[in-house]
């Protein structure tokens, strides 16, 4: 914190300290640049005060202006980017970590970003499927029948169909 001096200022001086004007005092001082106070009055620690309230305000703007840009995206990211980006995320920490120590100091970031990513597979499972995205297995072989069925009415070579369904098959299995 820089130094202030006490300079001697008169009573009808424009700059000089209100506090000192409103006391019995004799002599009085000049405040502050960016206070209203002078240096025996608390200036210095209002001029502190003003420079953190000016920084907390600047991260404030910064992080709102953060905000605003993640809410104007036109292509919002799906839950599958999320994880995407939570996996990304968890290979670079595993990087860091080059040995037991490594892996130990950074158990707690490993576990949070796991976490995190079990809750947005979950969520993702979910919302697929209440919106009907996610089929269950009864529903893909019958949807892999009635492909077979649209298939066989075009095709009539029967080796072919024999090879299409069992490659429709094997997809189905992974």
């Amino acid at each position: 914190m820089a130094k202030h001096e006490l300079i001697k200022c008169l009573f009808e001086d424009e700059d000089c300290c209100p506090i000192c004007q409103q006391s019995n005092e004799h002599i009085f001082y000049k405040v502050v640049e960016g206070t209203n106070a002078c240096p025996r009055h608390g200036g210095p620690s209002h001029a502190q005060n003003h420079k953190v309230e000016a920084a907390n305000q600047y991260r404030v703007e910064v992080w709102q202006r953060r905000l605003n840009e993640f809410g104007n995206v036109n292509e919002i990211k799906s839950l599958r980017d999320e994880i995407g980006v939570l996996r990304l995320l968890m290979e670079e920490t595993l990087k860091r970590c080059e040995n037991a120590g490594d892996l130990l100091m950074f158990s707690a970031r490993i576990q949070s970003i796991a976490s995190d990513i079990q809750r947005l597979v979950t969520a993702c499972d979910r919302l697929e499927k209440s919106m009907g995205e996610m089929m269950d297995k009864p529903t893909a072989l019958k949807f892999a029948g009635t492909l077979m069925e649209i298939v066989s009415s075009e095709v009539n070579d029967s080796e072919a169909l024999e090879r299409i369904s069992y490659r429709i098959l094997e997809e189905m299995r992974g």
